[in-house]
């Protein structure tokens, strides 16, 4: 089978390919070597496990996603999404709750169990759909019945509306479960439950990252939609004025205006509300660089175009006014003569609430006082962090900026800090590690101000969190937490305090999972589930499963019993390109997929696989397969692409049963001797519980 490369491919598909363009030399394993990494599942890290919608320390924290986006009209750029929170009364009890989408396509629900004025949360919970990874959610009464719906906005630059079909105490989204809510404009059906809006005959599509907000802008009691634009430069935030009812809004030809110019900003969020207390709407707006945008409201309004021809009188363009600074978390009280005692500053660090402080405390620990002593001596800092901390720590603190922070953001080093800082290595991981300490260690060093720059990719929500009458800004991280910033200011004169974590109980502890093993939560499987490393573990009809071989064995499973429906068949097969359409006859609709290296194999050679499974009410398909680069003889110097797999299909019984298979390696026949990379796949199809250990793949033979 020959295909032609395709312009963009999901993840697992284009680390595939990527993979099999790379001719390897002949393998170094010998023969009887086991070639699937892990294949008994021993080598385990911890897996954060946020399905209830807390982290381990507490914090909100949703699902996240990456995706690729085009920077300033020209660089494609993978960037994490922010979560987009709600602060609503979903539920009629009089309370608002938080209802947040995020950016893996998930929308959740946090109860509200507080008092006026004092939100409090405990766990979160999922509505069990999936709504398009990078979703921008705006809740709003759209039909005028009394109850809260959802205007998503997506990745391709549509907006669809889910109504609620519960009641006012009893909110629901869901008509069946196992059917996809979102779909592609042209390659509809009617198991969708959220179809885009049109504009006119045409569907309402902005470009791409549609950020939706429903405001009745002109004050005609009507709703209209406000939306922002997201990836190019020449960027805007559009209002579609409702040309229908409060009850079934509709958006004719010439309804469209633009209503703020982005000015070379990109990913623009608007939300509106009176910011500055002068009566009149204005837009708050996040932007990808990180900062606030605020655009104040005009009184006059002017007839032109296709307006005046209808007669009706198109909005005024609002002006760009300000950035709107944000404040951030006090810093504990070490000054720079402190570094002669480096006992001291970790007490006071021990002593500090603020996270960053505990991370250096509990995690750093003794590098700390290293690295403190090495300032005392004038020494080269070379960090000397295990492997696996550095990592984590470079995931803190890494980014376009390292103002991604909670507690670095918006400080701006004085001259003695930068003539520290100057003296360290250059690399990229010392420099990172140096700057972090620098600030966040001995943050006395710096000066606090205001912060302009937040994070890349900033989304803000105007409400009234503690009920004073005042605007508070309550902000969607990219790392999936809830952020609230309390205005300190007056109504005329908003002056917003530090960012503090919104908080909740944690109920579903971290998970252990196997290294190595990659799997996907949406696109391919819009699921909620965790595959998990146990010594040992109860099944669905009561016996005690422990490992066949070793210590440890895999568990697959569901978690809220929301197995999901796969999105990317539903609405994406007509595109000509995804697994489903390289192996038809292997990947079924639902499945959902586990992936591994199985290293670099030789073209024609025999090798043995096997591996020992169970579980129950699901099934098991997989294939071995790579995607070889082929020069296409009609066009010198250029390639087209050829699959080569071996599959099957293994139900799945009660008990521990092994299976094994012997085959020859498939390839093209240029390739025959050679050894090339292949990926392992596993689809397990059904809403079932299922069990596997030791995986082996042997040879050559």
């Amino acid at each position: 089978m020959h295909l032609k490369p395709p312009p963009s491919l999901c993840s697992a598909s284009l680390a595939l390919i990527a993979a099999a363009c790379l001719l390897a030399p002949a393998s170094l394993h010998g023969a009887g070597t086991n070639y699937i990494v892990n294949g008994d599942f021993e080598l385990t890290s911890s897996l954060p496990n946020t399905w209830d919608g807390v982290d381990s320390a507490g914090r909100l924290m949703v699902q996240t996603r990456s995706q690729s986006i085009i920077v300033e009209g020209a660089t494609a750029s993978s960037i994490a999404f922010p979560a987009s929170p709600n602060f609503v009364d979903i539920d009629g009890d009089n309370r608002k709750d938080l209802v947040v989408g995020d950016s893996n396509g998930f929308i959740w629900w946090f109860k509200n169990h507080g008092e006026k004025g004092k939100p409090l949360f405990k766990a979160g919970q999922f509505f069990p759909s999936f709504y398009g990874a990078s979703c921008k959610l705006n809740v709003c009464d759209w039909n005028g019945d009394g109850m809260q719906d959802f205007v998503i906005g997506d990745s391709e630059g549509f907006v669809h509306v889910v109504l609620n079909i519960g009641n006012r105490a009893e909110p629901k989204f869901t008509s069946a479960m196992a059917k996809p809510r979102v779909g592609v404009y042209g390659n509809l059906n009617d198991n969708l439950d959220a179809k885009p809006l049109d504009y006119g005959r045409k569907p309402l599509v902005i470009g791409n990252y549609a950020s939706p907000w429903v405001s009745d802008w002109n004050g005609d009691g009507r709703p209209d939609l406000i939306v922002g634009e997201g990836t190019y430069s020449a960027n805007s935030v559009w209002i579609f004025l409702n040309t229908g009812s409060a009850q079934n809004p509709k958006f004719e030809d010439g309804c469209k205006y633009p209503l703020a110019y982005g000015d070379g900003r990109e990913q623009l969020t608007p939300a509106a509300c009176d910011w500055d207390g002068d009566g009149l709407l204005d837009l708050i707006t996040g932007e990808r660089e990180g900062r606030v945008c605020f655009y104040r409201g005009k009184r006059q309004s002017f007839l032109g175009g296709v307006a005046a021809l209808l007669g009706k009188a198109a909005p005024t363009v609002l002006d760009f006014t300000s950035y709107v600074p944000v404040g951030h978390e006090d810093s504990p009280a070490v000054r720079l003569a402190d570094l002669k005692n480096p006992t001291a500053i970790v007490v006071k660090l021990q002593q500090a609430k603020d996270p960053f402080s505990k991370f250096l405390c509990t995690r750093l620990n003794a590098n700390v006082m290293t690295m403190i002593t090495e300032h005392n001596t004038n020494k080269v800092i070379k960090p000397t962090l295990p492997p696996a901390l550095a990592i984590e720590l470079n995931r803190i603190v890494s980014g376009a900026s390292l103002y991604s922070t909670n507690h670095c953001a918006g400080l701006v080093l004085c001259p003695e800090a930068k003539e520290l800082l100057a003296k360290q290595p250059k690399g990229p991981d010392a420099a990172r590690l140096n700057r972090f300490v620098l600030e966040a260690a001995f943050p006395q060093i710096t000066k606090h101000r205001g912060e302009i720059e937040l994070w890349p990719m900033t989304f803000a929500y105007p409400c009234d969190w503690n009920e004073d009458g005042l605007l508070d800004l309550l902000f969607g991280r990219p790392d999936g937490r809830i952020q609230i910033s309390l205005n300190k200011g007056t109504k005329g004169n908003p002056v917003m305090g530090p960012l503090r974590d919104v908080m909740g109980t944690d109920v579903e502890k971290d998970s252990i999972r196997p290294i190595a093993w990659a799997y996907a939560y949406s696109l391919f499987s819009n699921s909620c589930f965790l595959p998990e490393a146990l010594q040992n573990d109860t099944s669905p009809g009561g016996d005690v499963v422990k490992p066949k071989n070793g210590k440890h064995f895999l568990k697959w499973s569901y978690r809220h019993n929301y197995p999901g429906y796969n999105m990317f068949w539903e609405a994406h097969a007509g595109w000509g390109w995804g697994l489903q359409n390289w192996l038809p006859h292997t990947w079924e609709v639902g499945g959902k997929w586990l992936r591994i290296a199985a290293g670099n194999l030789v073209i024609g050679k025999n090798y043995t696989f096997s591996f020992w499974s169970r579980g129950q009410d699901i099934k098991l398909n997989w294939f071995l397969g790579m995607v070889e680069a082929i020069e296409n003889p009609a066009r010198r110097g250029t390639a087209q692409w050829e699959v080569h797999k071996v599959d099957g299909t293994q139900g799945l019984t009660p008990s521990w049963q092994q299976f094994t298979r012997t085959f020859a390696i498939p390839g093209s026949k240029a390739s025959r001797g050679q050894a090339l990379p292949f990926n392992l796949f596993l689809q397990m199809v059904g809403t079932g519980t299922a069990y596997f250990d030791d995986f082996r793949l042997e040879g050559p033979q």
